[in-house]
């Protein structure tokens, strides 16, 4: 009985301990700058994390954050620089050692970043890129995205085509940084706008076209100024990634939500890191992006080692990344930006907005779900066309069949030419003898 009480009160010593063990995230974003759209989300939802009863068995999840921002005269240098914080982080000697990584980061820095977080077999949740080339999954293993890729709205392409009835389109890709005023720019120089042309850009973050157009063409960035960019612009479909808010202003039911988007929201909007001119989403996503990888861990503290958690090293990474790693392949949740869940390639499953530019604003007027493909439209589909002429404009080459009536005057003058060359033309026949 005695060995019995011994083993129990072992047992009871580890659980407490396990219960009580801090649990660390690494972070890598810019603090301080106009980018800095991960730390304030992150750290309003890493607060509510840590109060929810049903997370994390009592453990407390907290983060050791390298701040990445450079000099504007250094920004040449932000990929390296994120490297060595990165470095930084997995090196120290002080700071405690973590189980995965938030990044934000432009698409140089975070296909770098992914490249050796693969390398190190480490899970990486990023907010800041939206480019294809991450969906490589041999190459980024361990990589998720809450932003999504431009490679998974393809879809939303096509069955965007679908349901107007074209056949015949153009596609413009560049899996770089998004240059879509300078698009607008050309198309304006070249004539390719009006009611024979239908323009669809895919993940464009800006609301405000002309204050962002004029920005860029005091700074020398743009062929044409900024009304030219508004005009060529007009009428013109933007897709990007819809929150729960979005939705519902088109009549889209939404799936219970695990926390209140709207608290959240409100929460947002009260903080000082708050901005207007950003799109609400984009804090959004980073707010779930932890979130993500936080019910992930959650779901696989039962399969981990008590040693993994209370004492946990770089030796251990490989054990925790495959623990993780089937939780964040069946991510399924409501957050701040709406549903959450990956696709097989990591990046970001949910719903898209889709809105048209009118006099240099992005309007909503539909909500697309990348899930089921469903397309739901607002009544605002009743004007949709209203840059061209009202209705849907037809694409490709059409057979067009009409009946043409000869009037009278010109079959009697077609009459009277061949009655008059019809005997010339007899009495000239010559005949030939036959020389065979």
């Amino acid at each position: 009985m005695e060995v019995f009480g011994n083993i129990a009160l072992l047992l009871g010593l580890c659980l407490r301990v396990t219960e009580g063990a801090d649990i660390y995230f690494g972070m890598l974003a810019p603090i301080g700058t106009p980018n800095e759209q991960m730390y304030g989300p992150v750290q309003l939802a890493l607060n509510d994390i840590n109060n929810h009863p049903k997370m994390l068995s009592g453990h407390t999840l907290r983060l050791v954050i390298k701040n990445t921002s450079v000099p504007a005269n250094e920004s040449v240098y932000h990929v390296g620089n994120a490297v060595a914080k990165l470095q930084d982080l997995m090196t120290s000697k002080t700071d405690p050692p973590v189980m995965a990584l938030l990044h934000y980061g432009s698409i140089t820095e975070t296909d770098v970043i992914g490249e050796i977080t693969g390398k190190l077999k480490m899970i990486q949740i990023s907010t800041g890129s939206p480019s294809s080339t991450l969906s490589q999954r041999l190459v980024f293993p361990y990589l998720y995205r809450t932003i999504g890729s431009l490679l998974d709205v393809i879809t939303i392409e096509v069955d965007f085509v679908k349901r107007f009835g074209w056949t015949r389109v153009a596609l413009l890709a560049e899996d770089k940084e998004l240059v879509t005023e300078e698009l607008d720019a050309r198309a304006y120089k070249y004539g390719l706008i009006g009611k024979k042309y239908v323009w669809l850009t895919l993940m464009q973050h800006v609301k405000d076209y002309r204050n962002l157009a004029s920005n860029m063409h005091q700074k020398g960035q743009l062929s044409c100024n900024a009304e030219q960019v508004v005009q060529a612009a007009e009428g013109q479909f933007i897709i990007f990634r819809a929150d729960a808010k979005h939705a519902s202003e088109v009549g889209y039911e939404s799936l219970r939500a695990f926390t209140d988007h709207a608290e959240i929201l409100r929460e947002m909007k009260e903080q000082p890191w708050y901005n207007d001119d950003t799109r609400i989403i984009l804090y959004q996503v980073n707010y779930d992006a932890i979130w993500a990888a936080a019910l992930a861990l959650n779901k696989s503290l039962p399969r981990l080692p008590p040693r993994a958690i209370t004492n946990f090293r770089y030796t251990d990474l490989s054990t925790v990344t495959d623990a993780l790693m089937p939780e964040m392949n069946c991510t399924n949740f409501f957050g701040a930006s709406g549903p959450v869940s990956f696709s097989l390639h990591g990046s970001r499953m949910s719903w898209l907005s889709m809105e048209q530019i009118r006099n240099g604003t992005a309007i909503l007027f539909g909500i697309y779900d990348q899930k089921s493909r469903n397309i739901t439209l607002s009544e605002k589909i009743n004007d949709l066309w209203y840059s061209h002429g009202g209705s849907i404009p037809q694409s490709g080459y059409r057979t067009v069949r009409k009946v043409l009536v000869v009037a009278d005057e010109l079959k009697i003058a077609f009459t009277v030419i061949a009655m008059t060359f019809v005997p010339y033309a007899s009495s000239n026949t010559t005949t030939h003898p036959n020389i065979y």
